[in-house]
Order: C-alpha cells, then structure tokens, then sequence
C-alpha cells in the first residue's frame, strides 16, 4: 500500500507549513529585534563590564531561541524520521527514560516507567523517539523537585496507548486543546513549538494525543497509535 500522501493532504500539508512559516517570521523578526537592541545597548556600556556581560547574556539567551524557533519550523515542514519499520514503542519509551533519567536525577523528580510488552506499531523510529522525548522533557519542566513523572505502555484495543504523567500544576480544561497549538505556550522561554510537533508527527502516523488532568493534579498526555 502507498505511503504517498494524496495531492489534498498534501495541499493541506503546505498550507500548514505557510501558516508556520508566517508566524516563524513574525516571532524570529522579535527575537532579532530583541537581539539587536541588546547588542547596541552592550556596545555603548563598555565602560561596565558586568552590565555588558548581562546583555551578552541575553543575546546568547535570545539567539539559542532563534536557533530552536528555525529547528522546529524545519522539523515541523517534514516529518520523516526514517523509513517506515516495525517499531517496538516499549524500547523507544525505555530509550526515552535513559536520556533523561540524569536530568530527572539532578532535578529530584522520580520516574516510575511500566513497559506493557505492546506489539509493533509501523512508524518512523526517529520521529516517534522524538514524540516522547518531547513529552517527558515537557513533564520534567512542569514537575517541581521531588515530584514524579509516570510513563506506561499498554494495549487498547487495535492501538498503543502511551501515556506519560507529571505532578505539575495541570493544564486548564479551556486550555487544552490550545497546548498543541503552534506559538502557544505558557513558558516564557518555550518556542510553542514542541507540542505542535509531537501532535503533528503523531497524526503523521494515524494516531492521537490528547492531554488529561485537573488543576493541580498533574497533567497526563495520552498518545495511542494504530498496531500494525
């Protein structure tokens, strides 16, 4: 069976990658703004060197910004990750809990991980990596120290259901469907990228994400993706 989309998706396709690209204009053109007055402001503060080092310190700040918004509008425009395979999503989640487990370490956030033993699911491996890697880094910011991030893989039906949880603040029932929103955030140094990624890439593979949870409760991300 043909994995080529048809000419309608792909014209929906490059419609949503012209909105993203109109609002990575918009926001790169304030981050340079941002960048270039810093940089003229530093430049007349030679005579203190600890002012120009905080402005320095922003330009870095502001420019490692730009460099993320551009990486996401590039990941955003094509979704591949590999070729199609059977992939085993228990050894991607494990895969997941490695990279992160120093940063929860050092962060005082507990991970408790159950592997359901779930089948195949036919996907790119790169692609879905990066779903859940975005989701547990996404935990680990909204958990404060000493909380505790929960993952599992389980079977539902004919799909996968992975769900990762957080101890956080949780997310507004008004605003959960805006999360995966391109630009919409509520960290004042996130892009608003992440999240629309990881909805776009999982659609990409026929499946869903959604996010549960009440104020207070933590949030729960519930990814489930067809078996093959």
């Amino acid at each position: 069976m043909s994995t080529e989309p048809d000419p309608l998706q792909r014209l929906q396709q490059l419609a949503a990658v012209g909105e993203i690209a109109a609002g990575v204009n918009h926001e790169v053109r304030n981050l340079l703004g941002a960048i270039l007055g810093f940089a003229q402001v530093a430049k007349r503060r030679t005579d203190d060197p600890d002012a120009s080092r905080r402005y320095f310190d922003v330009i870095e700040r502001e420019a490692v910004r730009c460099v993320e918004m551009l990486d996401g509008f590039l990941q955003f425009g094509r979704i591949d990750g590999g070729d199609l395979e059977d992939v085993d999503l228990d050894n991607i989640v494990q895969q997941v809990a490695n990279a992160t487990s120093h940063q929860m370490m050092m962060q005082h956030v507990r991970l408790a991980l159950t592997l359901g033993k779930v089948p195949v699911v036919r996907g790119r491996r790169g692609a879905l990596q990066q779903v859940f890697l975005n989701l547990a880094i996404n935990a680990l910011h909204a958990t404060p120290r000493g909380g505790q991030i929960a993952i599992t893989t389980s079977r539902a039906g004919d799909h996968v259901e992975i769900a990762v949880a957080d101890t956080g603040g949780g997310v507004p029932a008004e605003l959960r469907e805006r999360v995966f929103e391109p630009f919409f955030t509520t960290k004042g140094d996130g892009t608003g990228l992440g999240l629309a990624l990881c909805k776009r890439m999982v659609e990409a593979h026929h499946g869903t994400i959604a996010v549960h949870g009440e104020i207070g409760d933590g949030a729960r991300f519930v990814v489930r993706i067809p078996v093959s």
